[in-house]
């Protein structure tokens, strides 16, 4: 196999599916913003623009949810749509466990920037 200077094995993404070009074309339409596009895709903000650029998609024009908004409803989805596929946590690999910890850690900083954004918002109002 011929490698590609600077790309290694594990920076490769695989071709895209229908199923996935169809949830980019969904989620674009929808307004949601291009990286929680990639959160749900498991792809790169970068693999997401070239991708919608490609197909001339149109990405975050007709937003109806604020960006910090709508990222942890869709990572609590993640997480619930992970943990439908594998209900018990004693038989998860190292690679899902970190996997799921990665989520939930991520959804738990962005509440929290949430509240905090919120606070501040309060206070400037006074």
């Amino acid at each position: 196999m011929t490698r590609v200077a600077g790309h290694s094995e594990s920076r490769r993404q695989s071709k895209w599916r229908d199923n996935e070009i169809l949830l980019l074309e969904e989620l674009a339409r929808s307004g949601t913003p291009t990286g929680a596009i990639a959160l749900k895709l498991g792809r790169s903000k970068a693999a997401i623009s070239a991708k919608a650029l490609k197909l001339g998609i149109k990405l975050g024009a007709t937003s109806q949810v604020q960006p910090v908004e709508a990222e942890p409803n869709l990572l609590k989805n993640e997480i619930q749509d992970f943990e439908a596929l594998h209900p018990n946590p004693v038989e998860w690999t190292a690679q899902q466990l970190a996997h799921y910890d990665s989520l939930t850690k991520r959804h738990t900083k962005l509440r929290a920037e949430i509240a905090e954004l919120a606070v501040r918002h309060h206070h400037r109002q006074r």
